[in-house]
């Protein structure tokens, strides 16, 4: 799968091999002094919110949750998910201290079976991530609790759990979040050339 690391200040530190390739193109994000640049200049401010609310979060500057998504697009419209995770480590096995990941996923790479990556990501539980999935496909409380045979009062506690872990504020930005990570298929099966593992 496509992927980087940034630093404190936001700065690509390592590129795997995929995401050399994605991001040479240029057609959508590339790389100018170290620094990630959406092609269309119209989508650099979400795209810079995102890396500072990761790296802000993995530095340990802040404890809002730094893991955030932006959909970029090239002149011509095709878009390119870019999903940004703080990461935190007191192992010094690179010279430069990583504070996020970056993933990069194309509309071709996202299938469903995603709950492996959201709990390896966010700890959720599998009860917790079935109620995810099922608001991700825009099911409100009454129809989850029919469609798994259980109390509208536990999928609400489910629904809070799921919002504290992954840090957003209701199912929209749920949906948003989950739409834009990248897909277990993704991650499994897309190790295709010299260092394709972030």
């Amino acid at each position: 799968m496509p992927g980087l690391m940034l630093d404190r200040n936001g700065d690509a530190i390592s590129l795997n091999y995929r995401a050399e390739l994605l991001v040479g193109q240029g057609d959508r994000l590339r790389i100018e002094n170290n620094r990630l640049k959406a092609a269309l200049v119209s989508e650099q401010g979400a795209l810079d919110a995102c890396v500072k609310r990761a790296c802000d979060f993995g530095d340990g500057r802040t404890t809002e949750s730094g893991t955030s998504a932006v959909v970029l697009h090239s002149e011509h419209g095709a878009p390119l998910y870019v999903s940004m995770v703080p990461y935190r480590s007191r192992w010094g096995l690179i010279p430069d201290v990583p504070a996020a990941l970056v993933f990069l996923t194309t509309p071709e790479d996202n299938a469903p079976g995603e709950h492996r990556l959201w709990r390896a990501l966010f700890g959720l539980t599998p009860a917790e991530c079935r109620v995810a999935e099922m608001m991700k496909q825009a099911m409100d409380v009454a129809e989850i609790s029919t469609a798994i045979n259980i109390k509208p009062d536990t999928v609400r506690y489910y629904q809070k759990c799921v919002y504290r872990k992954t840090g957003v504020r209701g199912q929209r930005e749920l949906v948003r979040l989950l739409s834009r990570l990248p897909s277990e298929k993704a991650i499994l099966a897309r190790r295709d050339g010299p260092g394709s593992e972030l």
